[in-house]
């Protein structure tokens, strides 16, 4: 068995642990399709390869629990980043909302006052129009 993770971690420049991964992979899979016999035959000729296939339920449901809590905690972490989203989207529409009705009223004074001041001018020109023709 040690000869077997030896050529895996030379030839494919991994980790001992890598290596053991590696090889309990394979036996898994060869486990799942071989006949049972086969398997049987193969777990004789290689030394401690009955331990590789009794850690292969161990180590499936460690990497199991890995996987799930590292699915919950992104799902966690992208909840989070959307609510931080629509929160800051809501404070810039209510923000974008204010200053468009500030700046309308704003336009509404300001039209009112060139009201104003247009009939102000327009009725001083009229009276001085009424003057030149000797009209009050």
């Amino acid at each position: 068995m040690d000869e077997l993770v030896t050529q895996f971690t030379e030839k494919l420049g991994l980790t001992q642990q890598q290596g053991q991964d590696a090889i309990a992979m394979v036996m898994s899979f060869l486990k799942d399709k071989l006949p049972a016999d086969l398997v049987n035959q193969i777990g004789a000729a290689v030394p401690d390869l009955g331990a590789v296939f009794g850690d292969l339920g161990a180590k499936a449901g460690e990497v199991a629990g890995q996987a799930t809590a590292a699915v919950g905690d992104a799902a966690g972490a992208a909840q989070g980043a959307a609510a931080d989203a629509a929160g800051a989207a809501s404070d810039a529409a209510g923000d974008a909302a204010k200053a468009a009705g500030d700046a309308a009223a704003g336009a509404t004074d300001a039209a009112s006052g060139a009201t104003d001041s247009a009939k102000q001018a327009a009725g001083g020109l009229l009276d001085q129009v009424k003057g030149l023709f000797g009209k009050s």
